[in-house]
């Protein structure tokens, strides 16, 4: 009797399916194990048959990505795959130029052009939740929402206040722990008021307002790096991985991967900025390039 195939959802969010191990820095489902992911990722070496990410690799620094790349590597089995979704710089920065023509011919709307701006440098740059891309998403008077739609896939919805159809109602324990977390964050923002007002005597307000951008800015929701399919294809044969591909939103070497509706939903592409590449861990895990790949993570 075959067993099914152990899979990991690293860093899922809200978007997981029940037949994968899913995990995050922060748990808003019981099926969802909270873990500090910055320590590692808290799995024994080899566990998993697939380990997948979607839009998280982005939000780390270069040498804390390639730590945490390796993290990935060392839970998948010999022969496993590790697939990755992330905004693909070379295909919005190929956008952008297309719409910029466009514009400048007379033959497109400004504001598509504003938007793959935004699209661009919004998330690298901004320094307050949602930045300059949220309050577009949230203005009632966007004249292109259509072309927006299309280049943000289901977050456009969610930015319309429809909720994704992954996260089900908290109840019982999750409830529990959800007045937990509430209760942390009036703790924080406690302590965080008290630190606002000793920098205001100390530093007046421009201090303060470098506090709290630094602050913001270490939340987790900007972009660190950006990756195509070249600087990321290399970094996973650097790490040791073989047959390395950029693949289709619902092409997988993970069998039955498209029913699963990690990248897609209903047909659609789930995020379509983004950039799938899969590589596969040798079965001959001893050689010398994995056993580099895979050394104890930089300090």
């Amino acid at each position: 009797m075959t067993s099914s195939p152990r899979l990991l959802n690293v860093g899922c969010g809200t978007h997981w399916h029940p037949e994968w191990t899913n995990v995050d820095l922060v748990s808003h489902s019981p099926a969802v194990q909270q873990a500090d992911l910055r320590r590692g990722i808290p799995y024994a070496d080899g566990e998993f048959d697939a380990v997948y990410h979607s839009h998280v690799l982005e939000h780390l620094d270069p040498a804390d990505g390639v730590a945490f790349l390796r993290e990935c590597c060392r839970v998948l089995r010999p022969g496993g795959v590790l697939r990755i979704a992330a905004p693909d710089l070379e295909t919005i920065a190929r956008e952008y130029l297309r719409v910029l023509d466009q514009v400048d011919e007379g033959v497109r709307p400004p504001a598509d052009l504003h938007w793959m701006r935004l699209e661009l440098i919004d998330q690298c740059v901004r320094s307050r939740p949602g930045g300059e891309m949220g309050r577009h998403l949230a203005d009632a008077r966007i004249t292109n929402a259509d072309f927006v739609a299309s280049r943000v896939g289901e977050e456009y919805n969610l930015a319309a206040g429809k909720r994704s159809a992954s996260a089900p109602p908290v109840q019982g324990i999750a409830r529990l722990k959800k007045l937990g977390r509430k209760l942390l964050r009036m703790e924080r923002r406690l302590r965080e008021r008290l630190a606002q007002t000793v920098l205001l005597l100390l530093t007046g307000s421009r201090g303060v307002t470098a506090w709290k951008e630094g602050l913001y800015r270490q939340s987790g929701e900007v972009h660190r790096w950006m990756y195509d399919r070249v600087n990321l294809g290399q970094l996973l044969t650097d790490l040791g991985l073989e047959q390395v591909t950029t693949r289709a939103a619902d092409e997988s070497r993970i069998d039955r991967f498209a029913s699963y509706e990690l990248d897609t939903l209903g047909g659609a592409t789930r995020k379509p900025d983004s950039l799938f590449i899969e590589g596969v861990k040798p079965v001959a895990a001893t050689s010398p390039a994995v056993r580099s790949a895979l050394a104890s993570k930089a300090a």
